[in-house]
């Protein structure tokens, strides 16, 4: 699928926030959560790398709030 490998965010946020299987454990609801957990992972990897002392608020992205 072109949007799951070009666009990963976006489709994770949609997913997330309008799911498109009524089971919590469907394949696509379970990738939204995985790709939702290795994002916030990498960009508090990059904080800490480049030792970022600004707002490294992780909790308030788009795909967190749901």
């Amino acid at each position: 699928m072109a949007l799951k490998a070009d666009d990963s965010l976006r489709l994770t946020n949609v997913l997330l926030v309008n799911p498109v299987e009524k089971l919590r454990s469907g394949y696509w609801n379970e990738w939204a959560k995985k790709i939702a957990k290795n994002i916030i992972c990498a960009i508090q990897r990059l904080y800490y790398m480049y030792d970022y002392s600004g707002t490294s608020d992780t909790h308030n992205l788009p795909f967190r709030k749901v």
